[in-house]
């Protein structure tokens, strides 16, 4: 999962101490105290969490449940060293000194004893879901209980639900609702796609609301893929949320060579790719909704959107065809947990349905990247088992892709170039990522590109440069010819783009002398945690639940 896309602060129980994540490093603070104390070890957390006495902080990092000690030392092991969580959703840690998690694909929840073990499946897995998968759990009720979040498709279908562990029975308590989280005043708090937070009555003896849902606050944070929100409320009464906006924390911005920007490209967007059209007046990209994912059409001119996806799927990772005809995209046939990757092909005018041409082999991550100039070949990147690899796939031959570098490696982004010879792409082989050429269709001679570090190639239209981010970000220019033997020259730094969110967010003009970046929109970025004591008052005065 994106790790943008979890959630980055929690409160102790008692509402004395706030953990969040910035910059990828943990921290604590108690809230009595005006400083904040980084957590050495803890790089790359994400999704903390307290344990019921406010001493251990339990998180995800590379994969594994970890926890540490709020005053530091050690990062200590959960999971087993074996076992990995992967795309993690949300983790609690109950009385009885075990924690209770989450997988994004996976229909059922899962319990570890938080002194580290193996991780068993707990209360089986509930099919009454239909196909719907759980999230961000909370054990409740002294452990006899467990509120999660249920979504399948899209955040009208998605619920929150209250499991007996005793019986297994789940119980409805608001349809549709995300993030839900039973409080000490006998509400359950849950959000809604836009960012609302709504709260109603609920009487765990009975399990049954007491009282209507109401609104009380506005535009929380929530993750368009995922559903966390940015809000934790401690036993004690405090409350922690960011505010901001998902769905517009990007920017797209024409730049220079020298990386100057000239101009910026319509509103805010989410969108994880753009391509310029070979004409050059359109841009596709994908974007997030708060109910899923679509690909749109953007006028190089004006900024004007136009939306091209419609259905009842999750729509990303557009490319176009080289006569400009038609896009190839990826859709899932869940909004929100994506699984079961299908490649479309669309008319550019309208008028016909997209045509699917090829479904993925797993329930890995997908993308596709790239055409080919003569129309007959698709590029694109699957994952397997946690192993990413990448292929071409002749049209009409959908049966069998052909395997450019299936290695122990991680290969991505993968790019024909201009005159069809080549495909770029990025590996990290030697332990870091590097830009590497294939010759095509041979596949029979390899060029490294990259020395220091490469990611996301992209050739100039061209042909006669090779463009690629080096991991701080500074986009390298590398001339190349293009024949029998692909020449080089030495890299070219361009400039620098600190602002970029995903080094593969980005396109090359027709010219070659301006670039598309999707540059990070800091009139949303989340600069504050904002802290509210004694929310307990306001919520039992706005929404009483007649104790």
């Amino acid at each position: 999962m994106f790790a943008a896309e979890a959630p980055r602060l929690a409160l102790a129980p008692d509402g004395r101490t706030l953990a969040y994540i910035a910059q990828g490093t943990l921290y604590v603070r108690a809230l009595d105290s005006l400083e904040s104390i980084g957590l050495d070890g803890t790089d790359g957390a994400e999704s903390p969490f307290f344990s019921p006495d406010g001493r251990w902080i339990g998180f995800v990092q590379r994969g594994g449940l970890k926890k540490i000690s709020i005053d530091g030392g050690p990062v200590l092991d959960i999971t087993a060293a074996s076992e990995s969580v992967g795309d993690y959703v949300g983790a609690s840690w109950a009385e009885d000194d075990t924690i209770v998690f989450a997988k994004s694909m996976s229909a059922a929840l899962w319990r570890v004893p938080a002194a580290g073990g193996v991780s068993e499946v707990v209360g089986g897995v509930d099919d009454s879901g239909n196909g719907s998968y759980r999230r961000w759990p909370q054990v409740i009720d002294s452990g006899r209980q467990v509120l999660y979040t249920r979504v399948a498709n899209n955040w009208e279908d998605s619920q929150v639900v209250v499991q007996d562990l005793d019986t297994g029975t789940v119980t409805t308590v608001v349809q549709p609702g995300l993030y839900g989280r039973y409080i000490a005043t006998g509400h359950v708090v849950y959000v809604t796609g836009t960012g609302t937070v709504l709260a109603v009555p609920y009487d765990l003896a009975t399990q049954t609301i007491t009282g209507t849902p109401f609104p009380v606050a506005s535009d929380i944070r929530v993750a368009t893929w995922g559903g966390a929100a940015s809000l934790a409320v401690s036993d004690g009464g405090t409350a922690a949320f960011v505010r901001g906006d998902n769905t517009q924390r990007k920017v797209l911005w024409w730049v220079d060579r020298d990386g100057r920007r000239i101009r910026q490209l319509g509103p805010p967007v989410s969108s994880h790719y753009i391509n310029i059209a070979p004409d050059g007046r359109q841009v596709v990209i994908d974007g997030d909704e708060p109910s899923g994912g679509s690909i749109w059409f953007v006028d190089t001119t004006t900024g004007e959107r136009n939306r091209v996806t419609f259905a009842d799927v999750y729509a990303y990772s557009p490319v176009w065809s080289p006569d400009g005809q038609r896009i190839a995209y990826v859709a899932s046939a869940s909004r929100q947990v994506l699984k079961d990757y299908t490649v479309f092909l669309q008319e550019v005018g309208g008028g016909s349905a997209p045509v699917a041409v090829y479904t993925a082999r797993s329930d890995g991550s997908f993308w596709l990247y790239s055409w080919s100039p003569d129309g007959e070949w698709l590029a694109f990147a699957e994952t397997d088992a946690g192993q990413s690899y990448v292929f071409v796939l002749r049209l009409g031959e959908e049966e069998s892709p052909v395997p450019v570098a299936v290695t122990s490696a991680q290969e991505w982004f993968i790019k024909f170039s201009p005159d069809g010879r080549w495909l770029a792409y990025e590996s990290n082989e030697t332990g870091r990522p590097e830009v590497y050429v294939e010759s095509f269709p041979g596949l029979d001679r390899r060029v490294q590109v990259s020395t220091d570090g490469g990611q996301a190639p992209r050739w100039s239209p061209a042909g006669d440069e090779l463009f690629f981010w080096t991991p701080d970000r500074t986009l390298m220019a590398v001339p190349v010819s293009s024949g029998d033997v692909l020449s080089r020259d030495a890299a070219v730094p361009l400039f620098e783009a600190h602002d970029m969110e995903d080094p593969w967010t980005y396109a090359v003009a027709s010219d070659g002398e301006q670039f598309l970046l999707a540059l990070r929109n800091q009139d949303v970025l989340a600069r504050e945690i904002h802290v509210v004591e004694n929310w307990f008052t306001e919520l039992q005065a706005r929404v009483p639940t007649g104790r």
